[in-house]
């Protein structure tokens, strides 16, 4: 129906364009082991608070560039395992906004590059993040993704906190 509206504008001289949303909660049966070998079995999401540190092994990235690959990533804050709207596993690092900035700036900006320059980058991709909240992915289960699409986010992994000032500010 929507498709048939829009070019239904569009033959009328308008310029629609289609907005995202998410009509109803993607569902699927979630397998986790935990301790001890206890097999958990859920419909909803998972969600595991990672406190310092949690590591999730293989987490594709470079999707379509040269570097394209696979490697194990650490993250702070915590994890949320779902099955997002293609019915597929997906991982949600929920963290706050200056860690986040934290895992997104070395990878944005060359390691040596000065100071100053990080600040800027950390200042950019936060009015980036402040900008676009709510407004990428509203039918999907996140508010970022990872990659070129919106910053690219490393998690602790990426981090190097030498690269910050004295006090371990961004800006």
């Amino acid at each position: 129906d929507a498709e048939a509206a829009m070019q239904a504008l569009s033959a009328a001289g308008e310029r629609p364009f289609a907005v995202e949303r998410l009509v109803a909660q993607p569902q699927g049966i979630i397998e986790a082991a935990g301790p001890g070998g206890l097999t958990v079995l859920t419909r909803g999401p998972i969600e595991i608070d990672c406190g310092d540190r949690v590591r999730v092994f293989q987490v594709e990235h470079g999707v379509g560039y040269p570097w394209h690959g696979r490697e194990d990533r650490d993250y702070a804050g915590s994890i949320l395992v779902m099955i997002d709207r293609w019915g597929k596993l997906v991982v949600i690092n929920r963290v706050e906004l200056e860690k986040y900035l934290k895992g997104v700036v070395p990878c944005e900006i060359e390691a040596d590059a000065p100071i100053e320059a990080q600040k800027t980058q950390a200042a950019a991709a936060r009015g980036e993040v402040l900008a676009s909240y709510g407004v990428r992915h509203p039918a999907d289960p996140y508010d970022f993704d990872a990659t070129q699409r919106d910053q690219v986010y490393g998690g602790i992994t990426k981090e190097t906190r030498h690269r910050f000032s004295r006090n371990d500010d961004l800006v």
